[in-house]
């Protein structure tokens, strides 16, 4: 199998399939003195820059060793160079990581070159572990119980998920449904409608019928609310709606944080009426900058809402620019994760 559990988890790789891309990256590698890995900075495109220097080694264009990837940045250019210098033909591999593709960012990255994290290969080989030990396992025992014209699947991730579904869904099965009714006047101030004038216009909603505060279900009727609406209309024409008080309030609405991954989805979906997969093809047409010389937005496949401190400054000039200083803040707002 693809995983062997006896032999602490030992993988069996395929490369079928991609004969070509292979075959390209080594041609490129034999050409070149240093090579950069600017994968995604995120567990799979760290697995991804892994997976190439596995290949750089069997193709015997690489020394490095697993112990390799745990090594500072300092120590790896020096051993790197010190590899080079006794050994020609070596080739030196770093890792650099950008979470926006600016000229800034790009350069920022590319002066301070990194190992492979082995925190996140080693991430990413357990999911890959546990994807095909949990998913290939239970997708067998479901098609045997389940005889379906449709494949069916299992997963680490899906089979959970799939459970939190369809126990929303008995809950919504088993909800009764309660038919109540709400109210709502146009209101327009005595003095406003003598001069035939809607500037003051509000509207109000129904809260209190004789007296009496209605309760959250009610009316519960279509008769009731007919009725109640109807005593509003009469009272309003007889002139005998006043108003006994004013309150007002400062209310202050603390802006949005960035968007995540999750976050961007669900306000595409609300708004826009986009699928995930729409939502997240955009997503990346923004951070590559398609179009544009550089890109748009920072990367999209993230739960974090750290923003860089140079991009604060930019968005808070512009945003001086744009609207006056009363809608910059005196500190820039500071965001962080919820721990759950």
């Amino acid at each position: 199998g693809s995983v062997r559990p006896d032999e602490d988890f030992a993988m069996v790789w395929a490369k079928a399939g991609k004969t070509a891309v292979v075959r390209d990256i080594v041609r490129a590698a034999r050409k070149a003195d240093v090579i950069l890995l600017a994968t995604d900075p995120d567990r799979e495109g760290e697995a991804i820059s892994w997976h190439i220097v596995e290949l750089l080694k069997e193709e015997g264009l690489v020394t490095s060793t697993a112990a390799d990837i745990t090594r500072t940045s300092s120590e790896v250019s020096s051993a790197a160079a010190g590899t080079t210098a006794s050994a020609a033909g070596v080739l030196t591999v770093k890792r650099v990581t950008f979470t926006e593709v600016t000229r800034a960012a790009v350069l920022a990255a590319f002066a301070a070159p990194r190992a492979l994290d082995a925190a996140l290969v080693d991430a990413y080989l357990a999911r890959r572990a546990l994807d095909y030990l949990v998913g290939f396992h239970l997708s067998g025992v479901l098609w045997r119980a389940l005889p379906s014209s449709e494949p069916l699947s299992a997963g680490r991730v899906q089979s959970a998920a799939l459970r939190l579904v369809c126990r929303r869904e008995c809950e919504i099965e088993r909800h009764r449904k309660e038919e109540y009714w709400s109210i709502f006047a146009g209101l327009v101030p005595a003095a406003a409608a003598a001069a035939d004038t809607a500037a003051d216009a509000f509207v109000g909603e129904l809260t209190h019928v004789g007296g009496s505060r209605l309760g959250k279900m009610e009316p519960g009727s279509r008769t009731a609310a007919e009725a109640a609406a109807a005593a509003v209309a009469r009272a309003g024409t007889a002139g005998r709606l006043i108003v006994h008080d004013v309150t007002e309030r400062d209310v202050a609405r603390r802006p949005k944080p960035p968007f995540t991954t999750s976050t961007l989805q669900q306000e595409a979906s609300s708004r826009l009426g986009f699928g995930a997969a729409r939502t997240m093809f955009a997503a990346q047409a923004l951070y590559e900058g398609r179009g544009w010389s550089e890109g748009l937005i920072t990367y999209m496949r993230t739960d974090g809402l750290h923003v860089s401190p140079a991009a604060v400054t930019e968005l808070r000039g512009v945003a001086r620019a744009q609207f006056g200083a009363t809608y910059v803040p005196i500190a820039p707002n500071l965001f962080s994760k919820v721990q759950k």
